[in-house]
């Protein structure tokens, strides 16, 4: 091939180049030009239903429309950037921005589509179904009302009597003060039923908004507990949440009007209510767990010294978090403390604390337990007339009381409890009840008779507290509230109604009260 023929293939190559640069050219122009036209179209649509909301707004709001106007106007002008961003970034070919704005109308869209539909994940056909009925934009009012402002919102008290319906209501109001309707979907309520042990219980919740802006919370408690009620709105902690709420079930003086008895345990002792409303029991030498119909489920344990053994086991606990639920026993006559992991179908040893003698995390003769709020183990160490108190990983904390009989002084705790911020102790041999700090320091004696020789004491959900005692024919269970006695039931004998050395004592999830009638060898279920 000689030099022109060449020089003309290289011509037409170019011109043939140049001919596809240009198609491709006007190819992109063209394809700018058509994303142009539809984003203007968006970006119109979007403008025009913002603008008929406006308008809509205008004439229903009414002495609202002003702050609810700049607040819309804030919302199309964010709408408006991000259009005029999408335009900038097709013009000027940045694949990189188009992808992030996209993303943000994306964002702009989940939060419309999770406001209209009250729900936490957006479906893609949630999204399409807003996306193609946005011109209407009727049901985007809570997207375009003022924002919640917390610290103006409130919740009315909150009661909650046993086995009805029970609500409140929670008032939403924005920065300016103004009630604030159609957002029910941004509150979320948790109430969870917790007692003795920290055992929780989830109830079903529903939310209704009966007039603008007021959100009615109904649930109906299952169980006697304290509650523990969180509100959530838009994810963040209403002020005050969660709120402990102490439930008004009973009239004590009905106590003892129905009474169901079981018979067949040796020497009951101790007792505390589990997860399932079963109850576990200490006798002789091990635990026994039986149903609320009072029927046998298992035992576990025997005699000895090694772990998972006892020697006349006295107090029972329990302590649940999310993840566990921890049983403490007071070995007695072996002088230590278990611990053991447990559930509907086992109990696993985890810990032993302490042996005898009267140092730090030393006991003699201890009895009575409780946790408190935050799995500390509070012991009655009897026979050395104090209590101690160990943490959650099993070390010393701290002790408090010797013997004698003046005020803070022991001289057999038997028993102990916690009300609120109170440590309460049965002080068995000085016929009183003790009430002290959580650090120890001594705050009053119950001034209350019928306390011949405490030996049980439990605190309810409505923070009564419930203490067997006497001697002789004076046995019977006392119900004190604020410092004054509501009931004496029962006195010495084997009738129903009738008690002889009752000990430890409960409350099972349906308000019943469970006595371990000592001597009787039996339990005694008191409606």
């Amino acid at each position: 091939m000689d030099d022109s023929s060449a020089t003309y293939e290289k011509q037409q190559l170019l011109q043939e180049a140049d001919a596809s640069m240009a198609e491709l050219q006007v190819d992109i122009e063209k394809r700018r030009d058509d994303n142009l036209a539809v984003i203007q179209e968006a970006r119109d649509s979007l403008l025009r239903s913002l603008d008929e909301r406006v308008r809509m707004l205008t004439e229903k709001v009414h002495e609202e429309a002003e702050g609810s106007l700049g607040l819309i106007k804030e919302r199309r002008e964010k709408f408006t950037s991000l259009s005029s961003k999408l335009e900038q970034a097709v013009s000027g070919n940045s694949d990189e921005q188009i992808t992030e704005i996209n993303k943000q109308f994306t964002e702009l869209q989940c939060g419309v589509v999770r406001r209209i539909f009250k729900t936490s994940e957006v479906s893609l056909s949630q999204l399409d179904s807003v996306t193609s009925s946005i011109q209407s934009l009727g049901e985007l009012t809570c997207l375009l009302l003022p924002r919640i402002e917390l610290s103006k919102c409130s919740v009315e008290e909150i009661n909650v009597p046993k086995g009805k319906n029970s609500s409140f209501t929670i008032t939403l109001r924005d920065g300016e003060g103004r009630v604030l309707g159609g957002c029910a979907g941004n509150i979320k309520v948790t109430v969870v039923a917790s007692g003795k042990g920290k055992i929780q219980v989830h109830e079903a919740v529903s939310i209704e908004e009966t007039a603008s802006g007021y959100y009615v919370v109904k649930y109906t408690p299952k169980s006697i507990a304290t509650y523990q009620v969180t509100i959530k709105v838009d994810d963040e902690q209403f002020p005050g949440s969660p709120f402990a709420v102490q439930p008004f079930w009973r009239d004590y003086s009905q106590l003892g009007k129905d009474v169901k008895i079981a018979s067949g345990f040796n020497f009951p002792w101790g007792m505390v209510c589990g997860p399932s409303n079963e109850i576990i029991v200490t006798v002789p030498h091990k635990l026994q767990i039986i149903d609320q119909e009072l029927k046998p489920l298992k035992e576990y344990g025997s005699e000895g010294s090694g772990q998972g053994q006892f020697r006349s086991p006295a107090g029972v606990a329990l302590y649940s978090t999310s993840n566990a639920t921890v049983l403490a026993v007071s070995d007695c006559r072996n002088n230590r403390i278990q611990k053991f992991s447990y559930s509907d179908t086992a109990i696993t040893p985890i810990a032993v604390i302490g042996k005898k003698g009267d140092k730090d995390l030393e006991f003699n003769l201890p009895r009575g337990l409780t946790f408190t709020s935050d799995g500390n183990i509070i012991v009655c160490d009897s026979d050395n007339h104090r209590i101690q108190v160990v943490s959650r990983s099993n070390k010393f904390i701290r002790s408090f009381g010797s013997k004698g009989s003046d005020a803070g002084q022991f001289n057999e705790p038997y028993d102990v409890a916690v009300r609120a911020d109170e440590i309460v102790v049965a002080d068995r041999l000085n016929h009183r009840v003790q009430c002290f700090t959580m650090v120890g320091k001594f705050v009053k004696v119950l001034g209350i008779a019928d306390n011949q020789f405490p030996r049980g004491v439990f605190i309810t959900a409505d923070q009564s507290i419930i203490i067997t005692a006497g001697s002789g024919g004076s046995e019977k269970i006392v119900v004190v509230k604020e410092g004054e006695k509501l009931v004496a039931y029962g006195k010495k004998g084997r009738e129903a109604g009738e008690f002889n050395l009752p000990m430890g004592i409960t409350m099972d999830n349906e308000g019943r009260v469970v006595v371990a009638d000592h001597w009787n060898k039996r339990i005694v279920v008191l409606t």
